[in-house]
């Protein structure tokens, strides 16, 4: 991992421990020896000590990694000690990462440099299954190994029955159907035997490039409809693309997007008939945006079937900063409690990254955190801004970030609620107002309360000499003055829209 070696390279020592955990749970364990100079790591996965190793760079070096950069204050001839062992172990069996559209928004222009950072943060996070969704060039095969290496299980694309449209020509007589949606794709009738002819094909094909990954991902209607709502004709589709895997990896685990439901066309009956034909423990289900409009209560936790609870966030890549922390802190915990719930793990859908950093940490902790009540959220406020602040250059963080923050997260459940509301309009991307066509007609998403924006703001600009030597201080100052003045400016088109409807010249003077 050329993120740990680079800072921490001989002080440190990892067993690994199959026996930590009964229930196979990753888990870690850590402790010091050799008279406290040297750091010992017990894991039991690989993903585990690195899970472990970022605690402790999280928790007793005020250190971090993050996808805008890393502040690494550790001293070798120094280490902080663990003066008591610690054991921390993952409520979840999985913790996903990665959205299909994460590889067009954010990945599209990356080196293998840049790869080489994010797998180190995907298993400094702990995180243990991520989609491979990628071509066949030789970097992208580099990928996949970086992943094997570390034994994060990656979910390789597998036939869903989408042809080019020339297919038609070449096989006359096989049954095609057109997309309901996304300029009408065509796709190979799961009833005609062509459909798993070619699915055989594809996939083997894929498993000899990036090797048997025992995860596979195949999503037949998302965003679009089947063309019958017949039961029988529901089962058979998913059956056929089931088939087709397991002809080339018997082992086969299908990891499927739940985003398909968000359609009113999907009740209680044609999902349960859609996922009948696919043996228990065989598929995994994204519920994709568990936040806001989680689907596992509606199906009776799918009808057994093991699904992630994951929180989506942010749609096209946007980069205004919202959330909601409250959501976060609590709705997981309350998914594993439900009566035969068959949750399996969390995960960050998000469609592009680079964005809300302090909300994504806070939710890959949740497979091992409780709920946090007020005090304990605050503390855990303060301690994100040290670790991500502090240098050996810069004073210690103190309570004013507490406020800082916490005033900005204030506003991010009702910048979500404004964005859900939009979503569900289908206005969902949300583009600000200075990068559309101008125009009276546009209705702002909705401002929060810019005085306490303003006020937060202010603070963190009054912090900026004593933090400037923080490369990620002098980064969050630059996102967030960015964001208040893009909520200025909605207001001040709010207030000009409204002086021009009333033709009011002293209140299109009154501007400011």
């Amino acid at each position: 991992m050329p993120i740990l070696t680079k800072h921490f390279t001989r002080k440190y020592t990892i067993i690994q421990n199959q026996d930590l955990n009964s229930k196979s749970l990753d888990s870690f364990e850590l402790s010091m020896v050799q008279n406290d100079k040297k750091l010992l790591i017990r894991a039991n996965s690989a993903v585990a000590a690195a899970w472990g190793f970022n605690y402790y760079l999280k928790y007793y070096t005020n250190s971090s990694v993050f996808w805008s950069g890393k502040n690494i204050n550790l001293d070798e001839s120094d280490l902080p000690i663990v003066r008591q062992k610690i054991q921390l172990s993952s409520k979840d069996f999985v913790r996903f990462y990665q959205n299909i559209c994460t590889f067009s928004y954010s990945y599209v222009w990356w080196d293998w440099s840049r790869w080489q950072y994010e797998i180190d943060w995907m298993a400094l996070n702990g995180i243990n299954m991520v989609y491979a969704q990628t071509a066949a060039e030789y970097p992208w095969i580099k990928v996949s190994n970086g992943y094997r290496e570390l034994g994060i299980s990656y979910v390789l694309p597998a036939f869903a029955g989408f042809v080019p449209d020339q297919i038609r020509r070449i096989y006359p007589f096989n049954n095609f159907t057109s997309a309901s949606d996304w300029i009408g794709l065509t796709m190979v009738d799961p009833l005609d035997p062509l459909f798993s002819r070619i699915g055989i094909a594809y996939n083997r094909e894929v498993i000899r490039l990036f090797g048997p990954s025992g995860f596979y991902s195949a999503d037949v209607f998302n965003e679009m409809l089947p063309k019958s709502g017949d039961l029988d004709y529901l089962a058979i589709v998913n059956q056929a693309v089931y088939d087709s895997l397991i002809a080339v990896d018997e082992n086969a685990i299908w990891v499927m997007q739940g985003w398909v439901f968000n359609q009113d066309f999907w009740n209680r009956t044609r999902v349960e008939a859609f996922l009948s034909r696919i043996p228990i423990g065989r598929l995994i289900i994204l519920d994709l945006f568990s936040e806001t409009i989680p689907h596992f209560n509606d199906f009776s936790s799918y009808f057994g079937h093991s699904f992630v609870w994951n929180m989506l966030h942010n749609f096209g890549g946007a980069n205004g900063i919202f959330g909601d922390i409250e959501k976060i802190n609590q709705l997981p915990d309350k998914a594993r409690k439900l009566p035969n719930s068959s949750m399996i793990g969390v995960g960050i859908t998000m469609e592009g990254i680079d964005q809300n950093e302090m909300i994504y940490e806070f939710m890959l902790e949740k497979t091992w955190r409780q709920t946090l009540n007020q005090s304990q959220f605050s503390n855990w406020v303060l301690n994100y801004a040290a670790r991500r602040y502090m240098t050996k250059n810069t004073p210690y963080v103190d309570q004013d970030f507490q406020s800082i923050l916490g005033r900005i997260i204030i506003n991010y459940s009702s910048r979500v609620f404004m964005r859900n509301v939009i979503y569900r309009t289908y206005d969902y991307q949300n583009k600000q107002l200075f990068t559309k066509r101008p125009s009276f007609n546009i209705r702002p998403e909705g401002i929060p309360n810019l005085e306490q924006f303003y006020s937060a703001w202010d603070d963190l600009v009054q912090k900026a000499d004593d933090f400037a030597p923080s490369a990620l201080f002098r980064y969050d100052l630059i996102d967030f003055s960015k964001e208040v003045l893009r909520y200025f400016f909605d207001s001040q088109y709010s207030r000009l829209k409204n002086a021009w409807n009333q033709s009011d010249l002293y209140k299109f003077r009154d501007l400011d």
